[in-house]
C-alpha cells in the first residue's frame, strides 16, 4: 500500500504526484499508456483545505462546486456542467445525461422494488448509533456497471462514514482515480459531502481517507504533473466553515439552475440563500458561468476573500 498524509490538500497533492512519478509502474488499460500506484491511500487531516491553489494545476472552482451540488440534488444532466467544462461531454453516452452520475444513485437508489435516499439513511443511522460502522453509501451498481458499450462507469465504489471522538471521518473507495483530473475534483466534492453530513449530525469535521485501487496518471499528463510538483510559489487558504446542510445545498443548486436557464435573477431571489457561505458558492458558480459565456463581470459580490483572490487570478 502506497500512502500519503497531509493537513493541507495542496501539499498532499504534490506529494501524491511525486510518489506516482517516482514509484508508479507502467500499465496500458484499454491501450492507454499510464503510470500507476496500486493500491494507494491519501489522508487529508483538514478537509477544509480542499481547494488547490497551485497555479500549475489551474482548477475550475465553479465546476467543482456545481459537481458537489449536483450530487446533493440528484441531478444527472450534462448541460450545466458542460457549460462550465465543455470537455466533460465526452463522458456522456448521449450528450444529455451522465448514465453513471452519482447524484441519482445517492438520492434514489433502487433495488428490490423500493427506493432509498442514501444521504437520509446515513444521517439517520448515525443519529441512532453514533458509533455505528454501517453508515455506507454505495455508488457502483453491478446490475448496470458491468454492461458493455458505455463510456460512463463510476470510478467511485462507496462512501463510509464513522463518528469517532465526536468527529465525522469519511472513507472513500475508488476502483480507479485519474491523478490529474478526477482526483482533485473528487477530493473537493467528497469532503464537501463529509462536512455537510457532519453539520446534519452536529459533530466536528474529522479526517478524510481516499483509497484507490488504481491511482494513475496518463502519459500525456506527466510533464504537467512535474510542473505541479516543482511549483512552490503559491499561498494556502482554508475554506470557511460550512453553515447549514442538505436544505441549503439543494436551495443553492435550484437557484443556480434558474440563473443558468434565465441568465437574470431579481434581487429577492437571493434571499433564499440565508447566509454568506452559500451565497458565495452560488456567486462563484455564476461568475464562472459568466466567464465561459464571455459576459462582463462588473463587481465581485463575494464575502470571503479566498474566492475574491481566486477570480483575481482569472
Amino acid at each position: 500500500m502506497h500512502t500519503v498524509e497531509n493537513v493541507i490538500f495542496d501539499y498532499g497533492y504534490q506529494s501524491s504526484l511525486k510518489l506516482l512519478l517516482d514509484k508508479g509502474t507502467r500499465v496500458e488499460p484499454r491501450g492507454l499508456k499510464t503510470i500507476e500506484l496500486a493500491p494507494f491511500c491519501f489522508t487529508l487531516k483538514n478537509p477544509r483545505t480542499r481547494i488547490i491553489y497551485n497555479e500549475a494545476r489551474n482548477i475550475n472552482l465553479g465546476f467543482n462546486i456545481l459537481e458537489f451540488l449536483s450530487m446533493i440534488a440528484g441531478d444527472d444532466r450534462v448541460e450545466m456542467l458542460a457549460t462550465l467544462t465543455p470537455n466533460i461531454k465526452q463522458f456522456s453516452d448521449d450528450g444529455k445525461v451522465f448514465r453513471g452520475a452519482y447524484g441519482p444513485r445517492l438520492n434514489m437508489w433502487h433495488g428490490m422494488g423500493a427506493f432509498s435516499n442514501q444521504f437520509e439513511n446515513v444521517i439517520e443511522k448515525l443519529k441512532k448509533d453514533k458509533d455505528s460502522r454501517q453508515a455506507v453509501m454505495t455508488i457502483f451498481d453491478p446490475l448496470f456497471d458491468y454492461l458493455n458499450g458505455t463510456k460512463d462507469v463510476p470510478c467511485t465504489v462507496m462512501f463510509h462514514f464513522m463518528i469517532r471522538d465526536n468527529k465525522l471521518n469519511m472513507n472513500v473507495y475508488m476502483r480507479s482515480n485519474d491523478a490529474m483530473l478526477g482526483h482533485v475534483i473528487d477530493v473537493f466534492s467528497f469532503t464537501m459531502i463529509q462536512e455537510l453530513i457532519a453539520n446534519e449530525l452536529d459533530c466536528e469535521l474529522g479526517e478524510y481517507n481516499h483509497f484507490c485501487g488504481s491511482f494513475h496518471l496518463y502519459e500525456k499528463d506527466i510533464e504537467k504533473a512535474k510542473k505541479i510538483v516543482d511549483n512552490v510559489n503559491f499561498e494556502i487558504q482554508e475554506m470557511p466553515k460550512m453553515i447549514g446542510g442538505l436544505k441549503e445545498a439543494k436551495d443553492t443548486f435550484t437557484l443556480f439552475r434558474r440563473a443558468f436557464e434565465y441568465e437574470h435573477l431579481e434581487d429577492d431571489c437571493f434571499k433564499k440563500l440565508k447566509n454568506s457561505y452559500w451565497f458565495d458558492l452560488f456567486m462563484v458558480m455564476r461568475y464562472q458561468l459568466d466567464l465561459k459565456r464571455k459576459n462582463k463581470i462588473d463587481e465581485l459580490m463575494l464575502v470571503s476573500e479566498i474566492y475574491k483572490k481566486y477570480f483575481e487570478r482569472k
